[in-house]
């Protein structure tokens, strides 16, 4: 063989290992956002049309940095009219999608909480008021290091005739994590306390 041919296999060879090197770098090995759900993960209601969410996420950046976008709290067969309050501001965040369901941004979270939510519901307004809360949009996460939130959040049902909040859903909610070009879903276990329901 001449030193032109093996010049054009050694270029080929190098070629294809850098095809190899970038898919690997971009694809398989790109940064990712590994979630960790730490109980309790849950929405309460005690009383009707009024539920509590809190959700206690450890989140570690894996094979490089990442930067959080936005979260949103999301039911995909609830009716328009319900509303999400969230701090600091606690001003209510309405639906920016009637149609297929609710989805509310939600844009902070709390440094986190550990305590068990089993019958009780966690004081918000009191926690509101610490003014403990972060701003996740663009948050960056550094690769291999961890964070620890609360997500917590009041939800209101519509209004109804009587000026009160009609009783809502507390099953089927989703937090979605949305971080450079991709989105994790987390699902949240709702219940009701029976008791408060007689």
């Amino acid at each position: 063989m001449t030193l032109t041919e093996w010049l054009g296999i050694g270029g080929f060879i190098l070629g294809v290992t850098n095809l190899a090197v970038h898919l690997y770098i971009q694809f398989i090995r790109k940064a990712k956002l590994e979630i960790e759900i730490i109980e309790p993960c849950k929405i309460v209601s005690n009383i009707p049309g009024q539920a509590h969410l809190q959700v206690n996420l450890r989140l570690k950046a894996i094979h490089g940095p990442v930067f959080l976008r936005t979260a949103r709290l999301y039911h995909d067969s609830l009716n328009a009219g319900v509303s999400v309050i969230t701090p600091p501001t606690r001003t209510p965040q309405y639906s920016f999608n009637t149609e297929n369901g609710v989805n509310f941004n939600i844009t902070h979270f709390h440094t986190l909480i550990n305590n068990e939510l089993s019958t009780e519901i966690l004081d918000l307004i009191k926690i509101w008021n610490d003014n403990e809360f972060i701003d996740i949009r663009d948050l960056k996460i550094d690769k291999d290091d961890a964070k620890s939130f609360t997500v917590l959040t009041s939800i209101y049902g519509p209004r109804g005739e009587s000026g009160l909040s009609d009783d809502l859903e507390v099953k089927g909610w989703k937090l979605a994590l949305e971080y450079d070009k991709q989105t994790e879903i987390i699902n949240i276990p709702g219940f009701k306390l029976v008791k408060q329901y007689v």
